[in-house]
Protein backbone atom coordinates (compact mmCIF):
# COMPACT_ATOMS: atom_id res chain seq x y z
CA UNK A 1 0.00 0.00 0.00
CA UNK A 2 1.09 3.12 -0.95
CA UNK A 3 0.44 6.43 2.02
CA UNK A 4 0.73 10.54 0.20
CA UNK A 5 -0.16 13.52 1.94
CA UNK A 6 -2.69 15.35 0.42
CA UNK A 7 -4.18 19.02 0.83
CA UNK A 8 -8.32 19.79 0.05
CA UNK A 9 -7.97 20.80 -3.40
CA UNK A 10 -6.31 17.29 -4.16
CA UNK A 11 -8.66 15.24 -1.81
CA UNK A 12 -11.21 16.88 -4.27
CA UNK A 13 -9.02 16.20 -7.33
CA UNK A 14 -9.01 12.04 -6.02
CA UNK A 15 -12.29 11.71 -5.67
CA UNK A 16 -13.52 13.39 -8.69
CA UNK A 17 -11.04 10.72 -10.48
CA UNK A 18 -11.88 7.51 -8.43
CA UNK A 19 -15.57 7.79 -7.70
CA UNK A 20 -16.37 6.90 -11.06
CA UNK A 21 -14.15 4.55 -11.27
CA UNK A 22 -14.87 2.60 -8.02
CA UNK A 23 -17.45 -0.85 -8.52
CA UNK A 24 -21.04 -0.30 -8.24
CA UNK A 25 -21.42 0.55 -3.92
CA UNK A 26 -18.01 0.55 -3.87
CA UNK A 27 -17.73 4.12 -1.88
CA UNK A 28 -18.55 4.80 1.59
CA UNK A 29 -17.52 8.43 3.02
CA UNK A 30 -18.65 9.47 6.92
CA UNK A 31 -17.91 13.15 7.39
CA UNK A 32 -19.24 15.55 10.42
CA UNK A 33 -20.92 18.23 7.53
CA UNK A 34 -21.90 18.26 4.01
CA UNK A 35 -22.37 21.68 2.00
CA UNK A 36 -22.55 22.67 -1.71
CA UNK A 37 -19.25 21.92 -3.06
CA UNK A 38 -17.61 21.08 -6.21
CA UNK A 39 -17.64 17.28 -5.86
CA UNK A 40 -21.67 17.07 -5.33
CA UNK A 41 -21.98 16.82 -9.47
CA UNK A 42 -19.92 13.79 -9.10
CA UNK A 43 -21.96 11.48 -6.41
CA UNK A 44 -25.09 12.70 -8.08
CA UNK A 45 -23.94 11.60 -11.35
CA UNK A 46 -22.34 8.52 -10.07
CA UNK A 47 -25.38 7.46 -7.85
CA UNK A 48 -24.53 3.67 -8.41
CA UNK A 49 -20.85 3.87 -7.06
CA UNK A 50 -22.34 5.07 -3.56
CA UNK A 51 -22.75 2.36 -0.93
CA UNK A 52 -23.74 4.88 1.60
CA UNK A 53 -23.05 8.77 3.04
CA UNK A 54 -23.00 9.04 6.93
CA UNK A 55 -22.92 12.68 8.16
CA UNK A 56 -23.90 14.69 10.94
CA UNK A 57 -25.72 17.76 12.02
CA UNK A 58 -24.19 19.32 15.01
CA UNK A 59 -24.90 23.36 14.88
CA UNK A 60 -27.49 22.72 11.80
CA UNK A 61 -24.11 23.28 9.95
CA UNK A 62 -25.07 20.80 7.20
CA UNK A 63 -27.03 21.82 4.33
CA UNK A 64 -30.43 20.15 3.95
CA UNK A 65 -30.79 21.36 0.60
CA UNK A 66 -27.70 19.96 -0.28
CA UNK A 67 -28.45 16.71 1.15
CA UNK A 68 -32.02 16.45 -0.43
CA UNK A 69 -30.59 16.84 -3.94
CA UNK A 70 -28.03 13.46 -3.02
CA UNK A 71 -30.64 12.11 -1.62
CA UNK A 72 -32.59 12.34 -4.43
CA UNK A 73 -30.60 11.29 -6.79
CA UNK A 74 -30.70 7.81 -5.37
CA UNK A 75 -28.08 7.76 -2.34
CA UNK A 76 -28.71 6.24 0.70
CA UNK A 77 -28.21 9.29 3.24
CA UNK A 78 -27.50 8.17 6.87
CA UNK A 79 -27.61 10.99 9.95
CA UNK A 80 -25.20 10.29 12.69
CA UNK A 81 -26.01 11.77 16.19
CA UNK A 82 -24.19 10.51 18.81
CA UNK A 83 -26.06 10.36 22.35
CA UNK A 84 -25.30 11.53 24.80
CA UNK A 85 -25.19 14.69 22.34
CA UNK A 86 -21.27 15.35 20.80
CA UNK A 87 -20.16 16.24 18.05
CA UNK A 88 -19.81 13.57 14.98
CA UNK A 89 -16.97 14.11 13.86
CA UNK A 90 -14.85 11.82 11.27
CA UNK A 91 -13.34 12.69 7.67
CA UNK A 92 -13.31 9.26 6.07
CA UNK A 93 -13.37 8.47 2.14
CA UNK A 94 -13.43 4.56 1.36
CA UNK A 95 -12.94 3.15 -2.31
CA UNK A 96 -12.80 0.38 -3.90
CA UNK A 97 -12.06 -0.70 -7.64
CA UNK A 98 -11.79 -4.18 -9.41
CA UNK A 99 -8.50 -4.24 -9.09
CA UNK A 100 -7.53 -1.23 -6.63
CA UNK A 101 -8.90 -0.03 -3.10
CA UNK A 102 -8.06 3.35 -1.46
CA UNK A 103 -9.24 5.72 1.26
CA UNK A 104 -8.73 9.28 2.07
CA UNK A 105 -8.94 10.20 5.85
CA UNK A 106 -8.05 13.52 7.43
CA UNK A 107 -9.35 16.79 8.44
CA UNK A 108 -11.86 17.58 4.85
CA UNK A 109 -15.52 17.51 5.40
CA UNK A 110 -17.89 17.16 2.54
CA UNK A 111 -17.59 20.94 2.00
CA UNK A 112 -16.54 23.57 -0.22
CA UNK A 113 -14.25 24.90 2.93
CA UNK A 114 -12.81 21.19 2.86
CA UNK A 115 -12.45 20.49 -0.96
CA UNK A 116 -10.39 23.23 -1.66
CA UNK A 117 -12.64 26.15 -1.94
CA UNK A 118 -15.43 27.30 -4.13
CA UNK A 119 -15.69 30.03 -6.68
CA UNK A 120 -13.73 33.27 -5.03
CA UNK A 121 -13.82 31.28 -1.71
CA UNK A 122 -10.58 29.69 -1.00
CA UNK A 123 -11.08 26.47 1.28
CA UNK A 124 -9.05 25.69 4.50
CA UNK A 125 -5.59 24.57 4.85
CA UNK A 126 -6.70 20.68 5.19
CA UNK A 127 -4.23 17.37 5.32
CA UNK A 128 -5.60 13.96 4.79
CA UNK A 129 -3.50 11.13 4.51
CA UNK A 130 -4.01 9.11 0.91
CA UNK A 131 -4.03 5.03 0.81
CA UNK A 132 -3.61 2.94 -2.54
CA UNK A 133 -2.95 -0.17 -3.04
CA UNK A 134 -3.50 -2.35 -6.31
CA UNK A 135 -3.69 -1.22 -10.17
CA UNK A 136 -2.45 2.12 -10.93
CA UNK A 137 -5.69 2.40 -13.78
CA UNK A 138 -4.90 4.31 -17.61
CA UNK A 139 -7.47 6.86 -16.07
CA UNK A 140 -6.34 7.45 -13.03
CA UNK A 141 -3.72 10.44 -14.16
CA UNK A 142 -4.16 12.33 -10.81
CA UNK A 143 -3.80 9.44 -8.75
CA UNK A 144 -0.36 8.74 -10.28
CA UNK A 145 0.43 12.26 -10.28
CA UNK A 146 0.10 12.34 -6.51
CA UNK A 147 1.51 8.98 -5.59
CA UNK A 148 4.75 9.82 -7.68
CA UNK A 149 5.28 12.93 -5.99
CA UNK A 150 5.23 11.16 -2.55
CA UNK A 151 7.48 8.68 -3.85
CA UNK A 152 9.98 10.91 -6.23
CA UNK A 153 10.53 10.42 -9.53
CA UNK A 154 9.85 6.31 -9.39
CA UNK A 155 8.00 4.93 -11.81
CA UNK A 156 4.84 3.09 -10.36
CA UNK A 157 4.40 -0.80 -10.91
CA UNK A 158 1.64 -0.93 -13.10
CA UNK A 159 -0.06 -3.77 -10.60
CA UNK A 160 0.83 -4.99 -6.79
CA UNK A 161 -1.18 -7.96 -7.95
CA UNK A 162 -4.31 -9.20 -9.56
CA UNK A 163 -6.82 -8.21 -6.67
CA UNK A 164 -7.00 -5.03 -4.23
CA UNK A 165 -6.94 -5.36 -0.95
CA UNK A 166 -10.36 -6.33 0.96
CA UNK A 167 -8.40 -6.76 4.12
CA UNK A 168 -7.10 -3.15 4.72
CA UNK A 169 -9.80 -0.48 3.24
CA UNK A 170 -12.62 -2.66 2.72
CA UNK A 171 -12.58 -3.65 6.65
CA UNK A 172 -11.85 0.11 7.47
CA UNK A 173 -14.88 0.57 5.76
CA UNK A 174 -16.66 -1.94 7.65
CA UNK A 175 -15.42 -1.22 11.13
CA UNK A 176 -16.45 2.60 10.81
CA UNK A 177 -20.05 0.99 9.47
CA UNK A 178 -19.74 -1.00 12.91
CA UNK A 179 -18.72 1.77 15.25
CA UNK A 180 -21.20 4.45 13.96
CA UNK A 181 -24.31 1.94 13.56
CA UNK A 182 -25.38 2.61 16.99
CA UNK A 183 -26.48 6.22 16.76
CA UNK A 184 -27.16 6.33 12.97
CA UNK A 185 -30.47 6.58 11.04
CA UNK A 186 -31.48 6.27 7.62
CA UNK A 187 -32.77 9.60 6.18
CA UNK A 188 -36.31 9.43 4.66
CA UNK A 189 -38.60 12.96 3.54
CA UNK A 190 -39.82 13.32 6.97
CA UNK A 191 -36.45 13.92 8.77
CA UNK A 192 -35.41 16.10 5.86
CA UNK A 193 -38.41 18.27 6.48
CA UNK A 194 -37.81 18.47 10.11
CA UNK A 195 -34.28 19.77 9.65
CA UNK A 196 -34.83 21.96 7.21
CA UNK A 197 -37.31 23.21 9.70
CA UNK A 198 -34.00 23.44 12.55
CA UNK A 199 -31.58 24.65 9.70
CA UNK A 200 -33.85 27.88 8.98
CA UNK A 201 -34.42 28.56 12.33
CA UNK A 202 -30.40 28.37 13.21
CA UNK A 203 -29.88 30.43 10.06
CA UNK A 204 -32.77 32.98 11.09
CA UNK A 205 -30.71 33.35 15.20
CA UNK A 206 -27.62 33.76 12.94
CA UNK A 207 -28.92 36.92 11.17
CA UNK A 208 -30.74 37.99 14.46
CA UNK A 209 -27.20 37.75 16.43
CA UNK A 210 -24.89 39.23 12.96
CA UNK A 211 -27.28 42.63 13.29
CA UNK A 212 -27.09 42.69 17.16
CA UNK A 213 -23.13 41.91 16.80
CA UNK A 214 -23.43 45.47 14.03
CA UNK A 215 -25.73 47.48 16.55
CA UNK A 216 -23.48 47.14 19.45
CA UNK A 217 -20.27 47.95 17.50
CA UNK A 218 -22.59 51.18 15.79
CA UNK A 219 -22.75 52.27 19.65
CA UNK A 220 -18.78 51.78 20.18
CA UNK A 221 -18.58 53.88 17.01
CA UNK A 222 -20.82 57.05 17.26
CA UNK A 223 -22.69 58.56 20.20
CA UNK A 224 -25.42 60.29 17.44
CA UNK A 225 -27.92 58.10 16.03
CA UNK A 226 -29.42 60.11 13.96
CA UNK A 227 -28.05 60.30 10.73
CA UNK A 228 -24.98 57.39 11.80
CA UNK A 229 -24.89 56.15 7.75
CA UNK A 230 -23.70 59.35 6.71
CA UNK A 231 -21.14 60.29 9.68
CA UNK A 232 -19.07 57.36 9.22
CA UNK A 233 -15.52 57.28 8.58
CA UNK A 234 -14.42 54.79 5.92
CA UNK A 235 -12.48 52.77 8.86
CA UNK A 236 -15.67 52.69 10.68
CA UNK A 237 -17.35 51.51 8.00
CA UNK A 238 -15.65 48.54 7.64
CA UNK A 239 -15.16 48.08 10.76
CA UNK A 240 -18.83 47.70 10.84
CA UNK A 241 -19.27 45.31 7.82
CA UNK A 242 -15.94 43.34 9.22
CA UNK A 243 -17.92 42.56 12.75
CA UNK A 244 -19.69 39.94 11.02
CA UNK A 245 -17.28 37.90 8.19
CA UNK A 246 -18.93 35.40 7.38
CA UNK A 247 -21.75 37.25 6.33
CA UNK A 248 -19.38 39.86 5.01
CA UNK A 249 -17.28 36.63 2.75
CA UNK A 250 -20.71 35.63 1.31
CA UNK A 251 -21.55 38.71 0.07
CA UNK A 252 -18.75 39.43 -1.53
CA UNK A 253 -18.25 36.10 -3.16
CA UNK A 254 -21.44 36.90 -4.90
CA UNK A 255 -20.89 40.39 -6.05
CA UNK A 256 -17.29 38.61 -7.25
CA UNK A 257 -19.23 35.82 -8.91
CA UNK A 258 -21.93 38.13 -11.30
CA UNK A 259 -18.37 40.35 -11.68
CA UNK A 260 -17.20 37.11 -13.36
CA UNK A 261 -20.44 36.32 -15.01
CA UNK A 262 -20.35 40.06 -16.40
CA UNK A 263 -16.79 39.63 -17.57
CA UNK A 264 -17.62 36.03 -19.45
CA UNK A 265 -20.37 38.17 -21.41
CA UNK A 266 -18.34 41.48 -22.22
CA UNK A 267 -20.16 43.66 -19.97
CA UNK A 268 -23.49 43.13 -21.57
CA UNK A 269 -25.98 41.69 -19.32
CA UNK A 270 -28.36 40.51 -22.01
CA UNK A 271 -25.11 38.15 -23.33
CA UNK A 272 -25.20 36.14 -21.08
CA UNK A 273 -25.98 32.91 -22.38
CA UNK A 274 -27.06 30.84 -18.88
CA UNK A 275 -30.98 32.20 -18.06
CA UNK A 276 -30.11 31.17 -14.72
CA UNK A 277 -27.31 33.26 -14.46
CA UNK A 278 -29.59 35.98 -15.52
CA UNK A 279 -32.25 35.06 -12.95
CA UNK A 280 -29.88 34.56 -9.82
CA UNK A 281 -28.12 37.79 -10.63
CA UNK A 282 -31.51 39.51 -10.15
CA UNK A 283 -32.58 38.01 -7.35
CA UNK A 284 -35.16 35.50 -8.64
CA UNK A 285 -33.57 32.17 -7.54
CA UNK A 286 -31.81 31.17 -4.43
CA UNK A 287 -29.09 29.07 -6.85
CA UNK A 288 -27.91 28.90 -9.95
CA UNK A 289 -27.64 25.98 -11.94
CA UNK A 290 -24.14 25.23 -11.44
CA UNK A 291 -25.64 22.65 -8.20
CA UNK A 292 -21.67 23.13 -7.07
CA UNK A 293 -22.67 27.01 -6.20
CA UNK A 294 -22.35 27.51 -2.30
CA UNK A 295 -24.22 30.96 -2.40
CA UNK A 296 -27.49 32.32 -1.54
CA UNK A 297 -28.62 34.57 -4.45
CA UNK A 298 -31.40 35.77 -2.74
CA UNK A 299 -28.91 38.25 -0.98
CA UNK A 300 -29.45 41.61 -1.20
CA UNK A 301 -33.55 41.68 -1.99
CA UNK A 302 -35.02 38.12 -2.27
CA UNK A 303 -36.94 38.97 -5.76
CA UNK A 304 -38.58 35.78 -5.87
CA UNK A 305 -42.34 36.88 -5.14
CA UNK A 306 -45.16 36.87 -7.93
CA UNK A 307 -41.66 37.69 -10.24
CA UNK A 308 -43.59 37.93 -13.67
CA UNK A 309 -43.36 39.79 -16.28
CA UNK A 310 -39.81 40.92 -14.51
CA UNK A 311 -38.33 37.23 -15.15
CA UNK A 312 -40.02 37.32 -18.38
CA UNK A 313 -38.07 40.44 -19.32
CA UNK A 314 -35.04 38.85 -17.69
CA UNK A 315 -34.78 35.79 -20.20
CA UNK A 316 -36.47 37.95 -23.10
CA UNK A 317 -35.79 41.45 -23.04
CA UNK A 318 -37.20 43.65 -26.15
CA UNK A 319 -34.91 45.98 -27.36
CA UNK A 320 -35.42 49.43 -24.88
CA UNK A 321 -34.99 47.12 -22.15
CA UNK A 322 -32.10 45.63 -23.93
CA UNK A 323 -30.94 49.26 -24.46
CA UNK A 324 -31.13 50.12 -20.97
CA UNK A 325 -29.45 46.68 -19.49
CA UNK A 326 -26.58 46.93 -21.46
CA UNK A 327 -25.83 50.75 -20.40
CA UNK A 328 -26.19 49.61 -16.58
CA UNK A 329 -23.82 46.63 -16.91
CA UNK A 330 -21.20 48.39 -20.00
CA UNK A 331 -19.04 50.12 -17.60
CA UNK A 332 -16.67 50.27 -21.01
CA UNK A 333 -19.61 52.12 -22.83
CA UNK A 334 -20.54 53.94 -19.39
CA UNK A 335 -18.19 54.08 -16.53
CA UNK A 336 -19.91 55.82 -13.74
CA UNK A 337 -23.48 56.58 -14.08
CA UNK A 338 -24.52 60.28 -13.32
CA UNK A 339 -28.17 61.27 -11.35
CA UNK A 340 -29.85 62.02 -14.55
CA UNK A 341 -28.74 58.82 -16.26
CA UNK A 342 -29.60 56.66 -13.23
CA UNK A 343 -33.28 58.68 -13.54
CA UNK A 344 -33.78 57.18 -17.42
CA UNK A 345 -32.44 53.68 -16.43
CA UNK A 346 -34.77 53.76 -13.98
CA UNK A 347 -37.73 55.18 -16.07
CA UNK A 348 -37.02 52.98 -18.67
CA UNK A 349 -37.05 49.50 -17.15
CA UNK A 350 -39.70 50.13 -14.88
CA UNK A 351 -42.15 49.99 -18.00
CA UNK A 352 -45.16 47.25 -17.45
CA UNK A 353 -44.92 48.56 -13.91
CA UNK A 354 -41.69 46.56 -12.71
CA UNK A 355 -41.17 47.52 -8.80
CA UNK A 356 -38.62 49.62 -7.97
CA UNK A 357 -37.11 46.73 -5.58
CA UNK A 358 -36.84 44.50 -8.52
CA UNK A 359 -35.00 47.28 -10.59
CA UNK A 360 -32.99 48.34 -8.01
CA UNK A 361 -31.63 45.03 -6.69
CA UNK A 362 -30.46 43.93 -11.13
CA UNK A 363 -28.67 48.19 -10.82
CA UNK A 364 -26.82 47.10 -7.60
CA UNK A 365 -26.09 43.79 -8.61
CA UNK A 366 -24.23 45.26 -11.90
CA UNK A 367 -23.28 48.16 -10.16
CA UNK A 368 -21.87 47.43 -6.80
CA UNK A 369 -20.43 50.74 -6.25
CA UNK A 370 -23.26 53.17 -7.06
CA UNK A 371 -26.50 51.34 -6.36
CA UNK A 372 -28.25 49.65 -3.32
CA UNK A 373 -31.24 47.14 -3.53
CA UNK A 374 -34.27 49.12 -2.12
CA UNK A 375 -36.61 46.53 -0.88
CA UNK A 376 -39.40 46.64 2.15
CA UNK A 377 -36.96 44.76 4.17
CA UNK A 378 -34.26 47.85 4.42
CA UNK A 379 -35.74 50.71 3.71
CA UNK A 380 -36.84 51.50 7.30
CA UNK A 381 -33.54 51.03 8.41
CA UNK A 382 -32.23 53.31 5.47
CA UNK A 383 -34.91 55.77 6.97
CA UNK A 384 -33.41 55.51 10.30
CA UNK A 385 -29.55 55.69 8.80
CA UNK A 386 -30.04 58.68 7.12
CA UNK A 387 -32.45 59.99 9.43
CA UNK A 388 -35.43 60.28 7.36
CA UNK A 389 -39.03 60.99 8.00
CA UNK A 390 -40.75 57.28 7.48
CA UNK A 391 -42.63 57.01 3.56
CA UNK A 392 -44.90 53.87 3.72
CA UNK A 393 -44.76 53.50 -0.14
CA UNK A 394 -41.06 54.66 -0.58
CA UNK A 395 -40.60 51.60 -2.17
CA UNK A 396 -42.19 52.42 -5.13
CA UNK A 397 -41.05 55.83 -5.38
CA UNK A 398 -38.07 56.35 -8.04
CA UNK A 399 -37.20 59.94 -6.64
CA UNK A 400 -36.94 58.71 -2.73
CA UNK A 401 -34.13 56.11 -3.99
CA UNK A 402 -32.77 58.77 -5.91
CA UNK A 403 -32.63 61.26 -3.17
CA UNK A 404 -31.08 58.43 -0.87
CA UNK A 405 -28.24 57.50 -3.79
CA UNK A 406 -27.40 61.34 -3.37
CA UNK A 407 -27.06 61.44 0.16
CA UNK A 408 -24.88 58.32 0.75
CA UNK A 409 -22.42 59.15 -2.33
CA UNK A 410 -21.65 62.38 -0.27
CA UNK A 411 -20.70 60.06 3.11
CA UNK A 412 -16.89 60.16 4.10
CA UNK A 413 -16.69 56.69 3.61
CA UNK A 414 -17.95 56.76 -0.16
CA UNK A 415 -16.38 59.73 -0.72
CA UNK A 416 -12.94 58.34 0.34
CA UNK A 417 -10.63 57.41 -2.47
CA UNK A 418 -9.18 53.64 -3.05
CA UNK A 419 -5.66 52.70 -1.29
CA UNK A 420 -3.39 50.82 -3.30
CA UNK A 421 -1.81 50.01 -0.08
CA UNK A 422 -5.16 48.57 1.45
CA UNK A 423 -5.76 44.92 1.50
CA UNK A 424 -7.25 42.97 -1.16
CA UNK A 425 -10.52 42.81 0.74
CA UNK A 426 -10.40 46.34 1.39
CA UNK A 427 -10.48 47.20 -2.54
CA UNK A 428 -12.22 44.45 -2.86
CA UNK A 429 -14.95 46.31 -0.15
CA UNK A 430 -14.67 49.76 -1.70
CA UNK A 431 -15.20 48.85 -5.69
CA UNK A 432 -18.73 46.89 -4.01
CA UNK A 433 -19.30 49.80 -1.35
CA UNK A 434 -22.66 51.03 -2.06
CA UNK A 435 -24.63 47.73 -2.37
CA UNK A 436 -22.96 46.38 0.97
CA UNK A 437 -24.82 48.97 2.57
CA UNK A 438 -27.86 46.73 2.67
CA UNK A 439 -25.76 44.36 5.17
CA UNK A 440 -25.90 47.40 7.33
CA UNK A 441 -29.82 48.43 7.10
CA UNK A 442 -31.24 45.11 6.26
CA UNK A 443 -34.65 44.24 8.49
CA UNK A 444 -34.41 47.81 10.00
Amino acid sequence: MRIAIVDGPTTLALLQELIPLAKRGGVTINVAWVRPNQLIDTLVNHPERMARLRYGISFAHTNPYTIQQIWGAGIECIVAQPSPPRVFHPKEYFLCGKNWSAALIGSSNLTAGGLGGIGNRPGNEESSMFFFHGTVEKKMTQTRTVLQNAYGSAVIAASEGNLADPEIVSQWGAQSDAKYAGFSTTVDQKHLDRYTKTYKAEQDKKFKANAEKRRVKLGELTDDKKGWLLNLSWKSYLALLKETPDELDERLTILSDTLNIMNAANHRFTAIAQANDRLAIAGVIRQRSDTSDPLNWFLFGNMSQNPGEFKKMLIQPDAQWKRHINTLSDKNASPDINETQSHDIMKGLRRRRISVGRITRLMAMLRPAEFLPFTASNVLGLQRALDLPKRKNATNSNDEYLKILMKLRSSPWYQTPINAKWSVEDQTIWRYRMALVDMLVYGG
